[in-house]
């Protein structure tokens, strides 16, 4: 059991959703980290440069997939809300601050975007899989 729910409700897919709830929240954890660390960059150096990593590539570097739900889930909600900490604390201008990615221009306030919209998404599939 893990949070409640049956472990392998967690790591059930279906037909439609190859993505197990569990699998789901590692692919949120890497996403957590990869937009994370970018937004710090945002904010402790002046117009950062980075090439763009993807999610679904730094997944397979690390253990997240084969963690514990709740062991996972702690972890990404201690994450986001010491983002939310951080993000509470700036100052208008600081939303504004940038960086480039891949040649795009980026704000802290479009990667706090990202990340709501694409959690957002996220986490309707992971209802979805375990109402049914």
């Amino acid at each position: 059991m893990s949070c409640g729910l049956d472990d392998a409700a967690l790591n059930a897919t279906t037909a439609e959703e190859p993505w197990s709830a569990n699998y789901i929240l590692a692919h949120l954890r890497v996403c957590a980290d990869i937009w994370g660390k970018g937004i710090e960059r945002m904010l402790s150096e002046e117009g950062p440069s980075w090439r763009y990593v993807s999610p679904r590539a730094l997944i397979r570097k690390t253990n997240y997939p084969e963690l514990e739900f709740g062991e996972s889930l702690r972890a990404f909600t201690g994450q986001r809300a010491e983002l939310v900490q951080r993000l509470k604390r700036l100052h208008r201008a600081d939303w504004s601050r940038s960086a480039t990615v891949n040649g795009k221009p980026e704000t802290v306030f479009s990667y706090a975007q990202r990340i709501t919209s694409h959690e957002a998404i996220h986490l309707e599939q992971i209802e979805a899989l375990l109402k049914g």
